[in-house]
């Protein structure tokens, strides 16, 4: 069986199992991080948490006599920040965007923006570059309904109705098994990819990037990769 890394950060990462299966693999496949069993898959494509940052972490797994290892070297990470220290409440009725949004912006390079479970009422949320953002399992991030509380900057581009806008994606990642809600239910990885847009890019165009949320349905995932692209913008 072929192990590869597809992605990664500080803590988590997507390793592609190709055992000859397409959808699933062929065998179940026993995880263990480091040594420490983590459950078992036959996905394809497997998210793996509980990495250590700055170091080489060895993921390995095992079916029967048959033991495959992968060695991943996570980048080091600068600090965590927990959004409840900034006095999200996660209740689901209490606006949590302004204390999310000081997490964010109080979080150095190569840091972490840590949502622990609950429900995070939110408009909208400007990010900035080289930082992760992970949604722990539990954690919900929910979006206001009404339209009037969006955030809006004057000298913006109008577009579709309730879409992020910014530049290109780089240098951030959005990671782990909790839920965002999506206006009129795109994926997940569409609304993270609104969230991850450049904030350099979008200060040379005169103008902050943001995530608009102007709620949907829930999707679930476990792990969001972004890649370079342009993204709609808010009308």
């Amino acid at each position: 069986m072929d192990c590869r890394v597809c992605w990664r950060n500080a803590r988590a990462a997507v390793i592609e199992l190709d055992d000859g299966g397409l959808f699933e693999t062929f065998f179940s496949w026993k995880i263990y991080v480091n040594g420490e069993r983590r459950g078992t898959t036959k996905k394809v494509e497997i998210y793996v948490d509980g990495l250590q940052p700055g170091r080489r972490n060895v993921v390995r797994f095992v079916s029967g006599s048959e033991i495959h290892e992968v060695g991943v070297t996570t980048p080091e990470e600068s600090a965590t920040i927990d959004v409840r220290d900034c006095s999200a409440r996660g209740d689901g009725e209490h606006d949590d965007t302004a204390n999310i949004q000081a997490a964010i912006m109080a979080c150095p390079e190569q840091g972490r923006v840590l949502v622990p479970a609950g429900r995070y009422l939110v408009k909208s949320l400007f990010l900035k570059s080289s930082i992760s953002i992970e949604l722990m399992e539990g954690a919900k991030i929910l979006a206001r309904y009404d339209r009037d509380a969006l955030a809006y900057i004057p000298g913006t581009l109008t577009g579709t109705p309730g879409m992020g806008h910014g530049g290109p994606i780089s240098s951030r990642s959005v990671a782990g098994k909790g839920r965002a809600s999506a206006p009129t239910a795109p994926s997940l990885p569409a609304l993270v990819s609104m969230m991850c847009a450049s904030m350099a890019e979008a200060r040379s165009m005169g103008r902050p990037t943001s995530l608009m949320t102007t709620g949907g349905t829930t999707s679930r995932t476990s792990i969001v990769r972004t890649s370079n692209e342009t993204l709609p913008v808010r009308a």
